[in-house]
């Protein structure tokens, strides 16, 4: 089974890859993401917020790998 999402650590941010159209769309529905912090298909989140994205990640049944 291949995870939903590929997380990142990249030091002061984290960034955050949709794997299929089912993250991608959550993502777009759920995400206020600003457009400078996209990077190609994924997107940099600071850390001291990405517990709670990948929180709701979970909650939403999706998976992640690092």
């Amino acid at each position: 089974m291949t995870a939903d999402f590929h997380v990142m650590d990249q030091g002061s941010l984290v960034v955050v890859v949709p794997q299929n159209d089912d993250a991608k769309q959550w993502v777009i529905n759920n995400v206020d993401i600003p457009d400078w912090a996209w990077l190609g298909e994924g997107f940099a989140v600071e850390h001291r917020l990405v517990h709670d994205l990948l929180l709701g990640m979970q909650a939403e049944g999706f998976t992640f790998y690092e």
